[in-house]
């Protein structure tokens, strides 16, 4: 009854986390344990141990989608779309407690966090949408070869375009230097020469670098329309 109820798969359980204890990893390091990299059961290291997080009867299903958005964006992932699922369970955890505005679930952790007496029956099993893209990521689309195009940047896991008005030598030499391309002098091209936005979903304006930057993303910049 109650089991079904929750979607509860006891062997499943089981199968996926009777090893979890013997893996040594770095404290605070956090993974999805499933058959694809953006889903399964949510593991955080605690003392070069990975230990499963607890879904805690005591918390509401909004601090548990709350967890999952903060394991989702310390992977890189997207954080829209979470869905939140349980599993039974009857081994060692980590109990945890976020409140939706930390940046890890390192800072999530309760006194408890030394789990091996507790006891916890349901875990958090998550899935994360794939982004379209990852941070630091970068792109030139349109042109007839790699080296030339439309620059496109990621912004909050989506393609940008970066409008033509606030485009300069310092930030194309930035783009060039991040695409493995920094020999020369980049030839700088303003208006929509290769395109305007070439399957991007956002635009970036007022885009201003240094010209010392290791990525186009540490410049700065304003998420707006050109």
């Amino acid at each position: 009854g109650a089991d079904k109820q929750l979607g509860v798969d006891k062997q499943l359980g089981a199968d996926k986390l009777q090893d979890n204890a013997t893996v040594v990893c770095g404290d605070g390091d956090i993974r999805l344990r499933g058959a694809e990299p953006n889903a399964g059961i949510m593991e955080m290291c605690v003392s070069n141990v990975w230990r499963s997080v607890c879904a805690s009867s005591q918390s509401t299903r909004e601090e548990w989608v709350n967890t999952s958005k903060i394991a989702c964006g310390q992977l890189d992932l997207n954080t829209q779309g979470v869905s939140v699922d349980y599993i039974s369970n009857d081994t060692s955890v980590v109990r945890i407690h976020c409140v939706g505005t930390e940046t890890g679930l390192g800072q999530c952790l309760t006194p408890q966090q030394d789990a091996t007496s507790y006891n916890c029956y349901y875990l958090l099993n998550v899935q994360c949408q794939v982004p379209e893209c990852r941070r630091k990521e970068l792109r030139l689309v349109g042109g007839a070869m790699h080296s030339e195009g439309t620059v496109q940047m990621c912004v909050s896991h989506n393609w940008s375009a970066v409008c033509y008005h606030s485009w300069g030598s310092m930030a194309a030499s930035v783009v060039c230097r991040q695409l493995g391309a920094s020999q020369g002098s980049p030839l700088v091209l303003k208006g929509s020469v290769f395109g305007a936005l070439n399957g991007s979903t956002g635009t970036v304006g007022e885009l201003y670098c240094k010209g010392n930057e290791t990525s186009v993303q540490d410049c700065s910049y304003t998420p707006t329309s050109c």
